[in-house]
């Protein structure tokens, strides 16, 4: 039995990713709206996403 603990994927939100791109959380919502962004989940009142989701912007 493999007993090695896994890392978990990271659950950024919108000021998280706008923060790493260096953009508003105003175009982070925006690319949310546009599809440009997968759709990502509410955890709470925040939305937010999967770090292994958005690889490919970072």
């Amino acid at each position: 039995m493999d007993t090695t603990p896994t890392v978990a994927d990271p659950h950024l939100t919108a000021s998280e990713i706008a923060r790493r791109l260096n953009i508003s959380t105003k175009t982070v919502r925006r690319w949310a709206r546009q599809g440009k962004l997968p759709p990502g989940f509410k955890l709470g009142r925040l939305r937010r996403w999967r770090q292994s989701d958005l690889k490919h912007l970072f």
